[in-house]
């Protein structure tokens, strides 16, 4: 429970109404190390360092218990004490715990008979994170920069596959060019090893001509 103390003090600092009750073995059982009573303690002499006649806020950490004591003197005889977690209560929802109570005590302390459903009433409010319309803000504005990093990166990733693509298209474009002279290199070595052939293959026949002639018609072709 974030505020786990409410006490509500009159014009001679007296305790008018509090919750949950300090003697409450109950509510010292399941109060943050079974402190309760120690919590009630130190909101009473927290208490009596402020002026009732006097509009006063004081704020007291205790980060050896992880407690916060938050106390609003409101300058017409009530002091309003919340004592909650310093790690998990923003001190800006104690302090509306307190701006809320205050109103609701302004009258005389034996007319205050509802003071401790009161105090219980906003303690359920203000420990409900559902209510804290800044954190709910904080929340959305969160989940607003998750999604947009999100896109970032996506984007991101896209921009990098279409690098990437745009890598590989110019690799096969360069393999294409490269493999298209290889090929007409090739082509013209193939053609030019076929007319050495051909050539040859002439050649050898006119020689073969010549030499049944030479035979045939001695060489002087006296006999033809």
């Amino acid at each position: 429970m974030p505020i786990f103390y409410a006490a509500v003090f009159g014009e001679t600092k007296q305790k008018i109404a509090e919750h949950p009750k300090s003697t409450d073995p109950a509510a010292i059982a399941a109060s943050p190390g079974g402190k309760l009573a120690t919590f009630a303690e130190v909101s009473e002499k927290i208490v009596e360092t402020l002026d009732p006649a006097k509009q006063q806020r004081k704020t007291i950490e205790d980060k050896e218990n992880n407690t916060r004591y938050s106390c609003f003197s409101n300058g017409e005889g009530r002091v309003i004490v919340a004592v909650s977690s310093l790690a998990e209560t923003p001190s800006r929802t104690t302090l509306a715990m307190l701006d809320a109570v205050e109103p609701l005590v302004r009258c005389p302390a034996d007319q205050l008979r509802n003071g401790k459903k009161l105090l219980q009433m906003k303690m359920d409010f203000y420990n409900n994170p559902q209510n804290d319309k800044i954190a709910a803000l904080s929340h959305d504005v969160d989940l607003v920069v998750e999604t947009a990093a999100a896109n970032v990166e996506k984007a991101l990733k896209r921009g990098e596959l279409v690098d990437a693509l745009q890598a590989k298209s110019v690799t096969l474009a360069e393999q294409a060019n490269n493999f298209k002279k290889v090929s007409t290199d090739v082509k013209y070595q193939f053609l030019m090893n076929n007319l050495k052939t051909i050539v040859l293959g002439a050649l050898a026949v006119m020689g073969g001509i010549l030499l049944i002639a030479i035979v045939a018609c001695k060489p002087d072709f006296s006999a033809c």
